[in-house]
């Protein structure tokens, strides 16, 4: 699934342009794979400086079960100075049965 958003207008005294685009691929029932783009373009007009970002990630989603799930994150972002960042997850989700006599 592939979706896409624009939007564009007046920001306070400047112009705000903004783009984004996400995708989202289910290989199988227990692996996915997500994709986000975003681009955002600010012209101040008081200032007279012209700014822009771009913003990025990339998901890959495991499932080895439906308690156990690997998650890995890698995230890029242009107006930080550590660009690129990356993370890992293992989420357990414990559920504990009850027994009532």
């Amino acid at each position: 699934m592939v979706r896409l958003f624009e939007r564009f207008g007046t920001y306070y005294s400047g112009r705000l342009n903004e783009a984004r685009i996400r995708a989202t691929y289910r290989a199988n029932e227990r692996l996915s794979f997500d994709f986000a783009e975003q681009w955002k373009s600010l012209s101040a007009a008081g200032s007279g400086g012209n700014f822009s970002v771009l913003f990025g990630n990339f998901q890959t989603n495991y499932s080895f079960s439906r308690f156990l799930t690997l998650t890995s994150l890698l995230q890029m972002n242009t107006a930080d100075t550590r660009a690129v960042t990356a993370n890992v997850r293992l989420r357990w989700n414990y559920r504990r049965t009850v027994t009532c006599m």
